[in-house]
């Protein structure tokens, strides 16, 4: 009952942000409503389907599905990484249209959908920002696989060496 509830007030939700806009637009002003629904109304099937499936059987699916959300994992890992680049780099551009940064040109030209899709401007500070993100990134990666990995080895590894030394 609650998930019906939270459906309905997420299609009203639909309907209240996207319908004035529409009709100012002159286009169909339940047109995202009549989607969302469709959308909803499949949700709900499979809902009921998964319902009266026995989730015992999923046993000899779990290895497959631990695969697959690892992957999904570093894809997420991946794609936020991305994100982060790109926010930086549109972040240093703006700054700098706004001339609150020095603009030092690298001296090449990028194509134009280089700049457009993953806001890489050819500026010394724009790509400078953006490596600076990236070995963040990458370096917390690293900082946390040796706290959480080798740290506990390394000190594992000196234990037995001090209680034979007594």
């Amino acid at each position: 009952m609650v998930t019906l509830a939270l459906v309905a007030f997420g299609l009203v939700m639909v309907y209240s942000a996207t319908s004035a806009a529409a009709a100012i637009g002159g286009n169909d002003p339940s047109y995202y409503l009549k989607r969302q629904g469709i959308y909803a109304a499949l949700g709900i099937v499979l809902m009921i389907v998964v319902q009266r499936w026995d989730y015992r059987r999923l046993r000899q699916l779990a290895p497959a599905l631990v695969l697959a959300s690892l992957g999904l994992l570093v894809a997420t890992g991946v794609l936020l990484g991305f994100v982060l680049l790109v926010m930086v780099g549109e972040t240093i551009q703006e700054l700098q249209l706004a001339g609150w940064l020095p603009t030092t040109s690298v001296g090449v030209t990028f194509p134009g959908f280089v700049n457009l899709w993953f806001a890489t401007f050819p500026t010394v500070e724009g790509l400078a920002a953006q490596a600076v993100a990236a070995a963040l990134v990458i370096g917390s990666y690293f900082l946390a696989e040796h706290v959480r990995v080798r740290a506990p080895r390394a000190r594992a590894a000196r234990q037995p060496a001090a209680s034979q030394s007594s």
